[in-house]
């Protein structure tokens, strides 16, 4: 019987002929001591980003499984048939124009490895736009290296790391299917909501790419106005399926339509009815960390 595989590595891409070739060297130029494979899903780009994926991946045919759709199927579809086909004990996932820095994945798996209760762990990351005039860090959680964090902490605070910061224990993952879109902090909770804990390590191992105009959701008010309304989606489906964290829940999706509100000026009325019909749930504490803790983490300075 062969060893577990101890690594699966998810790039998803579309159209990212200019970036691709640095993500790819990124993972394959970190030092470990541990076996790996790279699962790269193209969803059907029209440029060279397949050609570019297949030369690098002839060079290393040890490491990488290639899927390359024949049609465009959707980040999310082409996320989620990607995160299946991983085999690792562990999974981490980078989008294809982001970089690995040196010791991301060793790092990561280190915390994994020694603490057997982690199903998840962050890091810090840099953000900065493709002629690098803009670079800037996210900001440490507490001052700890390693800061550990709570069902319920991970609950309140939401999203507090880049996408592809992310590793997770393949063990915890529950959901396989969701043809619905979704926000990374939807399966980030999901690893935790049940039992285990996240992790978050005060160092910096990714370059985040965040240019002004883009594919991202944040890039523009249309596209944060979506996702605000995704992740306020997936925050009120928690608070019925989990009810020992709804005062964290509250707080969290507080923020959310705070923020959403603040975005595009307006209240929709189920986030209205949502806060009222809840409103026994809100701890001012809760919620005055929350944004303390979401500043905390965000970049010093922000272009978008």
């Amino acid at each position: 019987m062969e060893p577990e595989l101890t690594l699966s590595v998810i790039v998803s891409c579309y159209k990212q002929e200019a970036y691709i070739a640095d993500c790819l060297h990124s993972i394959l130029n970190q030092q470990v001591d541990f076996d790996y494979e790279i699962i790269v899903s193209d969803d059907c780009s029209p440029d060279s980003t397949p050609l570019i994926i297949e030369e690098i991946a002839c060079a290393h045919p040890e490491k990488f499984k290639l899927f390359l759709n024949k049609v465009n199927v959707g980040a999310a579809k082409n996320y989620m048939s990607a995160h299946k086909r991983a085999k690792g004990k562990y999974v981490a996932h980078i989008d294809g124009d982001d970089i690995m820095l040196p010791g991301k994945l060793q790092a990561e798996v280190d915390v994994m490895e020694n603490n057997s209760d982690c199903n998840i762990v962050f890091h810090r990351s840099r953000y900065f736009n493709d002629d690098r005039t803009y670079e800037s860090d996210t900001g440490k959680l507490f001052s700890a290296p390693l800061v550990v964090i709570s069902p319920q902490q991970l609950a309140r605070w939401g999203t507090i790391a880049a996408h592809g910061t992310y590793m997770y224990r393949r063990s915890a993952r529950k959901t396989i299917e969701f043809k619905q879109e979704f926000m990374e902090w939807f399966f980030a909770f999901e690893f935790v909501a049940d039992g285990g804990v996240a992790a978050y390590i005060n160092t910096i191992y990714l370059d985040y790419r965040c240019n002004p105009s883009g594919s991202a959701y944040l890039a523009s008010r249309a596209g944060r106005a979506k996702s605000y309304g995704i992740i306020i989606k997936h925050v009120s489906d928690y608070f019925e399926q989990y009810p020992q964290f709804r005062a964290d829940l509250y707080a969290h999706q507080l923020v959310n339509i705070a923020m959403s509100f603040k975005n595009d000026h307006k209240l929709s009325w189920n986030s209205f009815s949502f806060l009222a019909k809840n409103i026994a749930y809100f701890r001012l504490s809760k919620f005055v960390e929350t944004i303390k803790v979401r500043s905390m983490v965000g970049p010093a300075v922000k272009i978008r």
